[in-house]
Parts: structure tokens; sequence; C-alpha cells
């Protein structure tokens, strides 16, 4: 992974605005590159057990996105704001519930302790940077306003990575890539393996021939 190719796109990126959300996109300061995930606790009445960066809402007192981050990065893993140095921003999400996210992308050292806020993460965990691509993605079965959905995913060892924060880690690798790294829609009623990996594959081959 090219960290000064990555880190060079991403001071080139400006903060995008209004935002009403943003979450911190955490690399590590070592190699190999890595990023630095949660998993939300399953107690929680919103997106419980989910795999996520850490972020949330945008406070009154917020001067902006990188505050909000690094303010909810802090109350979440017990991460000082001054062990970790943003250095850029990727393209805004819109979430399910209808947020305008902003990934705020910052360095920080693995070695630095976490003093995780256990009443929203049960757990925090670095993920090598590799371990994204395209050879990596898989289907994954949720449910969306109450309906079957299936969903392109990233799954590393037991956690499985989709939704919002696998379309931020799709942009990030997209930088890294030099071109877009396509998400694809997710596909409703298809629950059958057989039929969601025609119909997944389908439109992934598609996305990326009209890229080339």
């Amino acid at each position: 992974m090219d960290r000064r190719k990555l880190f060079t796109a991403l001071a080139a990126n400006t903060e995008s605005a209004p935002y009403t959300a943003a979450v911190m996109v955490l690399v590590s300061a070592e190699e190999p590159m890595a990023l630095l995930l949660t998993k939300r606790a399953a107690t929680l009445n919103n997106h419980a057990s989910e795999v996520c960066f850490a972020g949330g809402k945008k406070d009154h007192e917020d001067a902006d996105a990188a505050a909000t981050a690094l303010r909810e990065t802090q109350e979440e893993l017990g991460i000082d704001s001054a062990h970790i140095s943003v250095i850029g921003y990727l393209p805004m999400v819109r979430s399910k519930a209808g947020l305008q996210v902003q990934p705020v992308v910052g360095v920080l050292s693995h070695h630095t302790p976490l003093r995780i806020n256990h009443a929203e993460v049960e757990t925090a965990f670095w993920v090598p940077l590799d371990c994204f691509n395209k050879r990596s993605l898989r289907t994954y079965k949720t449910k969306f306003k109450g309906q079957p959905v299936v969903v392109p995913a990233f799954v590393y060892q037991t956690h499985v990575v989709w939704g919002l924060t696998g379309r931020i880690i799709a942009n990030l690798m997209g930088l890294l890539g030099g071109r877009a790294f396509a998400w694809p829609m997710f596909y409703p009623g298809l629950t059958t393996w057989s039929r969601v990996k025609g119909r997944f594959w389908s439109v992934w081959r598609s996305k990326n021939h009209r890229r080339r």
C-alpha cells in the first residue's frame, strides 16, 4: 500500500458542507497500514453489534467535522485528540437514516492505549488495509425497512463490515487504487445464495467494465 499516495490524495480533499454527523477513519502510523474499527455494544438501540468507525452527530459547539470526529473518538475509545493527526477527508456519505456523514481521516499509532467506553463500544480492533479489496467482497443478508435484502460486505475474521462503513472503506481504497471502487446496491428480495451470487457479480462486472 502506498502511504504517500494515499495521504497526498486525502490532503487534496476538503470538508463537505453541511454535515450532520462525522466519523473518524483512523489509519495506523506503522506499517503495514491498518484501519481501526469498532464493534458497537449489543445493548444500543440503533446499529447494535455493527462494525463501524468511531463517530456521531454534530454538536452545536463543534467547529467542524474534524472536531466532531475527534470528540466522538475520545468519548468512545478514550483517545485524546493530541494523539491523532488529521490528514484529510473522504467524500460525504448519506446514512440510511438520512444523515450527511463526513468521514475524517486521521493517523494514530496502533500502540496508543484505548480506554473503551463499553456503554457504546463492545470492542475495537485493527484490520490491515490489504484485507479490503475486491477479492474479499462477500454478500450479507440483513433487513431494510423490514424487508430482507442482500448487501455487499467485507469479512474480517468473525466481523462483517457493510453498509455505510463499507462504503467509506470502498472510497478509501478507491483513492489507493487510483479509480472508483464500485460499491454495488443492495438487492431486495434476493434471499437464496444462487440468485444473490448471480445478480451481485453481474452488476459488479458491469460497473467495473464501464470504468475501464
